[in-house]
Order: C-alpha cells, then structure tokens, then sequence
C-alpha cells in the first residue's frame, strides 16, 4: 500500500502531473481531482457499499 499511496501523492501534487485520476483498492475507488483554479485537490472515496467520503484539500497556505 506504501508504493500505491506514493504514486497518488505523487500524481497529485506535481506541478506538472495528472488533474485528475482514479484508484480502486480493496473495493473502494478514489477519485481524485485537481482544481488549479480554487489551488484545491478534491478527494472522493465511494465504498463498495455506495457510501462516499469527500475531502478537498488546499494546495497552498499551510507548512510544516
């Protein structure tokens, strides 16, 4: 799962990456879009079961 996560953070925060992309693991599907316009990335995990989990995140304003 390290490498499969690696690879979606990788994709979506890239500045010259994908906009937008889609995983399926252990039945559930992550669709994953990149607003460059609001600077958010909009997560989206539909289960199995049809239950969605959304989460948009911005790309700038926060640090470590």
């Amino acid at each position: 799962y390290a490498n499969i996560s690696k690879n979606l953070v990788d994709s979506m925060f890239e500045d010259d990456g994908a906009t937008s992309g889609t995983a399926t693991i252990e039945g559930a599907t992550i669709n994953w879009v990149k607003d460059t316009t609001a600077d958010t990335i909009t997560i989206t995990i539909t289960e199995a079961d049809g239950t969605t989990t959304t989460l948009t995140v911005p790309l700038s304003g926060f640090g470590f």
